[in-house]
């Protein structure tokens, strides 16, 4: 209103996001205000019409109800997977849905962000770009033209390989931001179809060609992925030296695509590897060799409790031997606990399991160790705590168990995660393995 006189034909843009999502009910906002809806915590890995997603439906509604009440509406969508360190992650058939469905929503426009992994997710941008300026195109027609002029004699198991990967993604009924779940979204079934793809491509194209070159950018973004899943199978039953292998052909590999002009994977790949993945399992392998050994690792599946009343501690939540009370399963270093239905929970959480310490263990100190929780958390062993974690999360820490721990015996471990703050992930709780170990000198 204040701008009215001066500027008649300005209008003022701003982000309806995070909890401004949705429109407001007792405000009629002035019909210049023009909105573009950011639901970051809200899906985003499939399209606004995939069914598979019970989140989806939501999102439409909102952008249907601002337009009830202001002119013009944008969408300020993620069309990358949201700290992602650089796996594959297409998404043709989303966009080529979500793109004519915004039209008859009558979405004005799209400001979506992206991230520059040209090896991981090439060509989804491009049937995008094709689709704003005719929502009508034909994207089998994209795709093929795509395939034929990118990838010449490859074109066929190129696009095969894209088809695999992108239909194995829009399928997933995995719902949360980050990629603890792609190894599963991309199991060794999906794997192994993929690169039976690549490695026909890569036979079909000239040494030394455009083709042979754009086969190469999309085999380094596979080994990116199998070096994952190497890292997530790996830590998830304990077997830190194939997590640290895995980790370093991630490693390796992104040292490749960075070096190429343009560089084919994001700059924020390096640190979305070393705030999530890479320092826990640096810090896992180190508590397992040159000294140190394991002693037995934890079950990544915990009895689990949320404690919204934050009563748990008082009714003795850490005790031993405590039975009832309706605990529930979780599983913690493969999974988020929103796709396993607790969306973005803030609050305290609870989680419990017994483990056989065993026997060697006596006479020598004893650690526990943790790879990481979202975001801090208070570990009690046989009801005596043992310590909180330090401040950062998804960093591994360690706690001296000596005293608490009982060698020969099955010893209870309870753990009180405070997860309060907005988390744009769809994280909580224990993120990473837990297990016990012998520090050496």
């Amino acid at each position: 209103d204040g701008i009215e006189d001066e500027f008649p034909d300005r209008r003022i843009g701003f982000y309806a996001y995070a909890s401004y999502c949705r429109p407001p009910v007792k405000v009629t906002p002035n019909p210049r205000i023009v909105p573009a809806v950011a639901m970051i915590t809200l899906c985003r890995m499939h399209g606004m019409d995939t069914p598979v997603c019970p989140e989806k439906s939501y999102e439409q509604w909102i952008i249907q109800e601002w337009g009830k009440i202001l002119p013009e509406v944008y969408y300020r969508g993620y069309w990358f997977n949201l700290a992602d360190p650089g796996l594959p992650f297409f998404m043709v058939r989303r966009i080529a849905r979500e793109v004519p469905l915004g039209k008859t929503l009558n979405v004005a426009g799209w400001r979506t962000e992206c991230l520059t992994n040209w090896a991981g997710n090439t060509p989804s941008l491009y049937v995008a770009f094709k689709l704003m300026w005719d929502h009508t195109a034909d994207v089998d027609a994209l795709m093929a033209d795509f395939a034929e002029k990118f990838f010449g004699p490859a074109a066929v198991p190129m696009r095969r390989y894209i088809d695999v990967m992108d239909a194995a993604l829009d399928e997933a009924d995995h719902h949360s931001g980050s990629v603890w779940n792609l190894a599963q979204v991309y199991d060794a079934a999906v794997r192994g179809e993929a690169l039976r793809a690549l490695d026909e491509a890569a036979r079909l194209v000239p040494e030394g060609s455009a083709y042979a070159k754009r086969v190469w950018m999309y085999r380094e973004s596979f080994a990116f992925l199998e070096g994952f899943a190497a890292l997530m199978e790996g830590r998830a039953v304990h077997d830190y030296a194939g997590a640290y292998a895995g980790l370093e052909q991630m490693v390796a590999v992104r040292e490749r695509l960075s070096a190429e002009e343009p560089r084919l994977i994001s700059e924020q790949v390096e640190s979305y590897m070393n705030r999530f993945f890479a320092r826990s399992i640096e810090d896992g392998y180190a508590c397992t060799t040159g000294g140190n050994r394991l002693l037995v690792g934890l079950d990544q599946e915990w009895d689990f409790q949320i404690d919204p009343e934050r009563v748990g501690e008082a009714i003795g939540w850490w005790r031993p031997n405590l039975v009832g009370g309706n605990w529930q399963r979780i599983r913690t270093c493969t999974e988020t606990w929103s796709d396993q239905g607790l969306r973005y929970y803030k609050g305290l959480s609870w989680y419990r399991q017994e483990v056989a310490v065993p026997e060697v263990a006596a006479g020598q100190r004893v650690m526990l160790w943790c790879g990481g929780v979202d975001e801090s958390a208070r570990f009690w062993v046989n009801g005596k705590e043992i310590g909180t974690s330090p401040k950062g999360a998804f960093q591994p820490f360690a706690f001296d168990a000596t005293d608490a721990v009982r060698p020969g015996e099955r010893n209870s471990v309870a753990v009180c995660v405070d997860n309060s703050a907005l988390n744009e992930l769809g994280m909580g709780g224990i993120t990473g393995p837990v297990m016990f170990y012998g520090a050496g000198r």
